[in-house]
């Protein structure tokens, strides 16, 4: 794969293999945009990649991440490049409290939304090096989602199975049927109590599938940022990230504070993370005329407002949102490309067979757009290259 890595004009390799996975590059370095299956993530790492993101936490977009970094720490990346992991805010939370639940069984009186808990960055308070701020207000406490709290939890897990320490899952179910005895969970994401323990063990699970990608990317010395959606400023994809080689174009960069130990946080973060609306939709630099390409993921692009003034002029290439399925939340971004005058070149990738296909897809010409579901002879190894002027398989 060294061929991709010098790739001049903008490149797009979409791995087949299960899941959703691409790779792109435009001369000035690889990233890799979610890491689908296990074989994916072998594939993605030997590209490479200076920036991973990882969308969203469906098994299908992150389940490669283990397998990508077996790779990374095997293989060692190229010297002299900062490797780095971009990620949803609420995965930060979510951990951090889950160590902090897992260990002590604590519901704090506490009680904040979990989107005051991220500031965009260049918003937060600077910070003197003896702890005080700039403007003399209490000094802030960032998050390390990676406590030795939360470390010795995900280390202490075997596989998936959830049931690995006797006082995890019971200190969770506290923590969450304390903050229902003191109606800190909202009515329509409360669970009832007799659905405690079972909340109890899918938070856990999820929480250590999360936490040990943050553990491997850290033992690879990867640096980790984070992005939130419930900070979108008009025109991310111009500056939420790193422009010239990729940006978010639905969410902003956050810096995130240390979260109280909170039932109620603690479960609204887990619920969070499996809103696929909320999906990161990476935005990819290239070079040229309609070079650039946009990976929407399974979100809705952030919706009308964001994608009122999106540069479609820009885009040579984009996937289909939510694996091209039919689904009202995703229509925003058909209806802005269509207003748009200019229909770029489709990706439909991953996805369950049962999907109904959106009908524009039905629509464009086969030169137009490409499937790693469908067509003669495509095979889980394969992948679908795109290269300014088309497609090439």
């Amino acid at each position: 794969m060294t061929v991709f890595l010098g790739a001049e004009p903008s490149m797009l390799m979409t791995l087949g293999g299960g899941g959703e996975a691409h790779l792109w590059s435009a001369g000035h370095g690889v990233v890799s945009v979610d890491l689908g299956h296990a074989k994916t993530g072998e594939r993605a790492a030997r590209a490479h990649p200076r920036v991973v993101v990882l969308t969203h936490s469906d098994q299908d977009h992150i389940n490669g991440a283990g397998p990508f970094f077996a790779v990374v720490t095997a293989d060692k990346m190229p010297c002299g490049l900062l490797h780095e992991l971009w990620m949803p805010y609420e995965w930060a939370v979510l951990v951090d409290v889950f160590g902090q639940v897992a260990t002590n069984g604590v519901d704090a009186d506490d009680v904040r939304r979990i989107e005051d808990l991220a500031e965009p960055v260049g918003d937060a308070v600077e910070e003197r090096p003896d702890g005080a701020s700039r403007s003399g207000a209490e000094p802030v406490q960032w998050a390390d989602p990676l406590t030795a709290e939360a470390g010795s939890h995900i280390d202490a897990a075997e596989g998936d199975d959830v049931n690995f320490h006797e006082g995890t899952i019971s200190n969770v179910a506290r923590a969450l049927s304390g903050a229902l005895a003191a109606g800190t969970i909202e009515a329509h994401y409360s669970p009832s109590e007799r659905d405690v323990e079972g909340v109890a063990k899918d938070i856990t699970k999820k929480a250590v599938k999360l936490g040990r990608i943050l553990l491997d990317a850290r033992s690879a010395e990867w640096r980790i940022r984070w992005f939130s959606t419930d900070h979108t400023r008009a025109r991310s994809w111009m500056s939420s990230g790193e422009p010239g080689l990729v940006t978010i174009s639905n969410a902003q960069e956050v810096q995130v504070h240390r979260a109280p130990a909170n039932g109620a946080l603690l479960l609204r973060s887990a619920q969070l993370t499996v809103q696929n609306r909320r999906a990161l939709a990476p935005y990819l630099w290239g070079r040229g005329s309609a070079g650039d390409a946009v990976i929407w993921s399974d979100g809705d692009g952030g919706g009308e407002r964001n994608l009122r003034d999106f540069p479609w002029y820009a885009i040579g290439v984009m996937s289909a949102p939510h694996h091209g399925s039919r689904n009202a939340a995703h229509q925003p971004i058909w209806d802005s490309v269509l207003r748009s005058g200019r229909m770029p070149y489709v990706i439909r990738t991953g996805g369950s067979k049962r999907q109904t296909p959106h009908p524009l897809l039905r629509q464009l010409p086969a030169a137009r757009s490409r499937s790693t579901r469908s067509g003669r002879g495509f095979r889980p190894g394969d992948a679908i290259w795109w290269q300014g002027a088309g497609f090439h398989r």
